[in-house]
């Protein structure tokens, strides 16, 4: 950030002599000047038997005490079940952050004026309104099955997308 403050997401791990284990997503963060960064571990997203995979997807960093987390989890033991979740750094502490996306936010982007976007886990592209709710983005069914990899906004209104499918990508225009 241009304030000098350095948020990285990631596993946070316990080292015993030569042996590193996962404990938990986490954020490691730096104030201006810091030699030494804090981690933070992410409320309930710690490493246990149930879970495969745990991954930061994405940090958005609207100002030092508002950044947000997108973190995705795989769990096999029930069939390979995804679940995504939003977290939010107040400058203090994470803490969850509920959306009413059905499908949670997988991944984050930082739009011009501080627009937050968001993909869900089916490729749904999400925008969060000035009342901060989300609405959801108008695009063709049939990228749905795909996974938004990036955004630009161009304007308020005005936003492209980089949708990718098993088999291609797309770049998707729309006017929300």
């Amino acid at each position: 950030m241009s304030s000098g403050h350095v948020f990285v997401g990631g596993l946070a791990c316990e080292t015993a002599g030569d042996e590193a284990a996962a404990v938990g997503a986490g954020v490691e963060r730096w104030e201006p000047g810091q030699a030494r960064g804090t981690v933070d571990m992410l409320p309930g997203m710690d490493v246990g038997p149930r879970y495969d995979a745990i991954t930061v997807n994405s940090l958005v960093a609207v100002s030092p005490t508002e950044v947000y987390a997108a973190v995705e989890r795989v769990q096999s033991a029930e069939g390979s079940l995804r679940t995504a979740q939003l977290f939010r750094f107040d400058g203090a502490a994470w803490s969850t952050v509920p959306t009413g996306i059905p499908k949670g936010v997988a991944v984050l982007w930082l739009g011009s004026e501080g627009t937050l976007w968001a993909a869900d886990l089916d490729g749904q592209l999400w925008k969060r309104a000035r009342d901060l709710s989300w609405l959801g983005q108008g695009f063709p069914r049939a990228l749905r099955a795909g996974r938004a990899t990036s955004i630009w906004q161009r304007a308020e209104n005005d936003v492209w997308a980089v949708v990718q499918t098993r088999e291609r990508s797309f770049v998707v225009h729309a006017r929300v």
